[in-house]
């Protein structure tokens, strides 16, 4: 079963299995802590159909929540496109919150890339 996970300007809903929801909210509070700042610049960019890459070492994602990191590295095929949608759910929220939402707006092709 799939729970709603936010919504985009157009009206798209994220859909979360609800066995991945506690991955996917640490997942999204793991983006804000790393890489809010990276993900502001992508909000700042003109072309919104552009793809973006979002670098992700993996020693922080091990600092942050090691069973996370395991289960990426056992998983990517199930982990890395949740990372994707934790993405675009902080980029909602940054957009709702921000003083200067006028001026940025969702990439929907942003993609995290992990590194070491």
């Amino acid at each position: 079963m799939a729970a709603a996970v936010g919504g985009t300007g157009s009206g798209s809903v994220l859909a979360i299995d609800k066995s991945q929801k506690n991955e996917f909210e640490s997942f999204v509070n793991f983006i804000r802590l790393y890489h809010e700042q990276q993900i502001f610049n992508i909000l700042q960019q003109d072309d919104d159909t552009a793809h973006y890459s979002l670098c992700i070492d993996l020693n922080d994602l091990i600092k942050h929540d090691v069973a996370l990191a395991y289960s990426l590295l056992e998983s990517p095929s199930r982990y890395l496109p949740l990372m994707d949608l934790a993405t675009q759910e902080l980029q909602r929220q940054t957009i709702a919150t921000h003083l200067m939402r006028e001026c940025i707006s969702e990439k929907p092709n942003v993609h995290v890339r992990i590194t070491r």
